[in-house]
């Protein structure tokens, strides 16, 4: 259909029904006022339904001309620009839009819009209608094409074509005398990351006065993973995309840093209906789908086509995270999912759908199939070596493996309802496992605390018959004690320091253990003596180790410090699961080595541990080590080496630490562990 043909039928329309006409004015300026702020992403979204590579923007003068090199308009892509709702796009297909008003929002911006796209040039303009129709006050702005002259059509060409690199464009939008501040404002708002879930834009330029960016988007697969990259400048993101096999638009896309999932901001963690909403994720990732929106897109009506949507990004979520518990999957998969995110409904109504998915999904842990609710996590009160030692005849516990990839899975669980070894559990499970003397201390200690006030007979029979006491390097019944003075002093510290006196007195007796209040215990772990002779301190800090700096946390600094020597395989950090120790390093030669990191202001600072760590330490022995690290202006790491068996430590007066005073003579350098 020709262009004057076109022009004819809507000015046909509009004298039929003046009214009418004038109504489509007040509606046209609702749409731009709903869509005020996304009028330039409405355009890229149009360009990437045309399959455009390229999008820019650039001024001359006070004008704004916005091109693509998508396909260039057809005669039912000219009527349906003028049209409102009458777009060919249908939901759900290949396309993005789908209502047919976006170019709507653009009136804002400009009184006067010249198209040139293929054989057609055409435009719009409100004067011109007016002339059009002198006796209504108001009347839309896209509506009623007008035809340039062909004189100005060879000024606006000759215009154009002084715009660098401007031939690949097959679409171009002028905005005559455009509302310039508004558009810098837009633009400036608008983050790279709006973009992730286009299907063919690579390149966005942005070239006016005060404002130049320029956005490239490039989509690859690795080991059959879709990954996407988005930079700007000196700036670069790299994410993971997870697409439900039926439906490619429904998606779950995670950062990506260092080979591994990382928690994106919280500022970007939101639903996409392909462009961004202001609806938090619900975790700190991006979730895209078919989602049905307000004009604006900014809030989302979870209608049939949304729920349908978000289910699909829930199953997707839930299979990432069977993969990684399962085989290794991909590594950080949950830390998106336990860090703080912004609230909101997403939030709640992730959480609800992972833990109805995993109530009846069984996943393979411990070389077995179980519901993850059926798993005990490690309690507050017991370090982890006796946790697992509790648990691992039914293979209920957490492992190393496990949480060595996934440090974040205990939190995870918790989240879902899993539940924590109780006391009952593990008193059920003592007979039958190896425990340790702090092992038994503490639960002798819970024990105490816990049943205080609710010793029955039944009960004290049942703790009579379970063997807690260590006795000549043995765990024995209650009834093989002569004396709390005969157990050994850790046992005994532990216990005097976790329970009061008079709780701990009339709980022993009770369990025919004779106790009276001793003198203070001192309990001393490690060697009796320093270490004589000096010893130089040396200082690490290769410079070829980039991104140490002060305002990031030791351990963090520590990790990245690790990777950079030579012969380290890989890096763990493990501080969340609270195992004793926050890095896990592996070499090259298999070797691992059992990292706790203690930022200190000087190797002179006395350093404490914790009973967990005490543990952790005694278990590893010379594959554990402490990393005492200065984490200033320059960072600074040195390491000692099976710290309990080499340092002094003393008990305190505080809720059970061990504190060293004297460590600069272990001092190592990392390299020396190789």
């Amino acid at each position: 259909m020709q262009l004057q043909s076109i022009r004819d039928i809507f000015i046909s329309e509009a004298t039929s029904a003046p009214r009418l006409f004038s109504d489509l004015a007040r509606m046209e300026q609702y749409i731009a006022d709903s869509y005020k702020t996304r009028s330039f992403i409405e355009l890229i979204q149009n360009a990437d339904d045309a399959g455009a590579k390229r999008f820019g923007i650039h001024q001359i003068g006070s004008d704004i001309i916005v091109g693509n090199d998508g396909h260039v308009f057809t005669s039912h892509d000219v009527e349906a620009l003028c049209r409102s709702g009458s777009s060919q796009k249908v939901r759900g297909q290949q396309t993005i839009g789908y209502r047919g008003i976006g170019f709507k929002s653009v009136v804002n911006i400009s009184k006067r819009i010249i198209i040139l796209s293929g054989e057609y040039v055409f435009g719009f303009d409100r004067i011109e209608t007016m002339r059009q129709f002198p006796g209504l006050s108001d009347v839309p702005l896209i509506r009623i094409p007008f035809i340039p002259s062909l004189e100005e059509v060879v000024l606006l060409k000759a215009r154009v074509a002084a715009i660098q690199d401007t031939s690949a464009y097959k679409t171009m939008f002028i905005f005559e005398s455009g509302e310039n501040r508004l558009v810098a404002d837009e633009l400036a708002a608008v983050d790279r990351h709006a973009f992730l879930f286009l299907r063919s834009v690579q390149t966005i330029e942005i070239e006016l006065p005060d404002h130049r960016r320029s956005i490239e988007i490039e989509r690859s697969l690795v080991e059959d993973r879709e990954v996407i990259s988005v930079r700007e400048g000196d700036a670069a993101d790299t994410w993971l995309l997870y697409r439900h096999p039926e439906a490619q638009s429904d998606a779950v896309a995670f950062k990506f840093e260092n080979d591994e999932v990382v928690a994106a901001e919280q500022a970007i963690s939101v639903v996409h209906s392909f462009l961004p909403t202001t609806e938090a994720a619900g975790a700190r990732l991006k979730i895209n789908g078919d989602y049905s929106t307000d004009p604006s897109r900014k809030s989302i009506d979870l209608d049939d086509s949304s729920q349908r949507s978000f289910a699909h990004a829930s199953t997707l979520l839930a299979k990432a995270i069977q993969e990684s518990i399962e085989d290794g999957g991909m590594p950080g998969i949950l830390r998106p999912l336990t860090a703080e995110c912004s609230p909101g409904r997403f939030k709640r109504l992730l959480h609800e759908s992972l833990a109805k998915h995993f109530e009846k999904t069984e996943v393979l842990v411990n070389g077995r199939r179980q519901l993850l609710r059926n798993l005990r996590l490690r309690p507050e009160w017991l370090n982890y070596e006796d946790y697992v030692a509790l648990c691992a005849a039914e293979g209920l516990h957490i492992g190393t493996e496990v949480i060595s990839r996934l440090p974040e899975l205990p939190d995870f669980l918790e989240r879902l309802g899993t539940t924590r070894l109780l006391l009952s559990d593990a008193l059920a499970r003592v007979n039958l496992s190896r425990l340790s003397t702090l092992g038994a201390a503490q639960i002798v200690a819970k024990c105490a605390n816990q049943y205080r006030y609710d010793l029955s007979s039944e009960r004290v029979s049942f703790l009579q018959e379970i063997c807690l006491f260590p006795l000549n390097g043995c765990l024995v019944k209650a009834c093989g004690v002569r004396s709390f003075d005969d157990l050994e002093p850790e046992f005994k510290a532990y216990l005097l320091d976790a329970v009061p006196p008079n709780d701990l007195g009339p709980f022993l007796r009770k369990l025919a253990i004779p106790f009276d209040v001793p003198s203070p215990v001192v309990a001393a772990a490690g060697r009796q003596d320093s270490t004589s002779g000096s010893f130089p301190l040396r200082i690490f800090a290769p410079t070829s180790v980039s991104g140490l700096t002060r305002w990031r946390s030791a351990e963090k600094n520590a990790e990245d410090y690790f990777r950079a020597l030579p012969g380290v395989l890989t890096v763990t950090d493990v501080t969340v699961a609270n195992m004793g120790y926050d890095l896990e390093v592996v070499y090259s030669s298999g070797q691992k080595l059992f990292v706790e990191v203690k930022s200190v202001k000087t190797f002179s600072e006395p350093i404490k541990i914790t009973n967990n760590e005490y543990a952790s330490a005694h278990k590893h022995g010379s594959t554990y080590c402490l990393g005492i690290a200065i984490n200033g202006d320059r960072f600074e790491m040195m390491l000692v080496h099976d710290p309990i068996r080499v340092l002094v430590f003393q008990k305190q007066i505080e809720r059970w630490s061990w504190l060293c005073e004297s460590y600069a003579p272990q001092l190592e350098g990392p390299h020396e562990c190789l």
